[in-house]
C-alpha cells in the first residue's frame, strides 16, 4: 500500500538525550509545519510498527 502524503497525519516528535517528546504549537504553525514536511517528503519508508509501538522504542533506546 502506497502512503496518501496529501491526507497523512504528521506527528512531531522531538528527542533529547535519550528522552522523547511531544511538540506542542498553535494551529498555524502546526499546519505550516505539516505542510511543509508534506511538500518536502520524496520517499516514505513503511515500518509496520504503530505509532505506539514507535515511542515505545525511541523511549528504550
Amino acid at each position: 500500500m502506497e502512503l496518501d502524503v496529501e491526507n497523512a497525519q504528521v506527528t512531531i516528535l522531538m528527542n533529547d538525550s535519550n528522552k522523547v517528546y511531544v511538540v506542542a504549537m498553535t494551529k498555524e504553525k502546526l499546519e505550516a509545519v505539516t505542510t511543509a514536511i508534506k511538500l518536502a517528503t520524496e520517499y516514505a519508508i513503511p515500518t509496520t510498527k504503530t505509532q505506539m509501538e514507535l515511542v515505545e522504542f525511541l523511549v528504550i533506546n
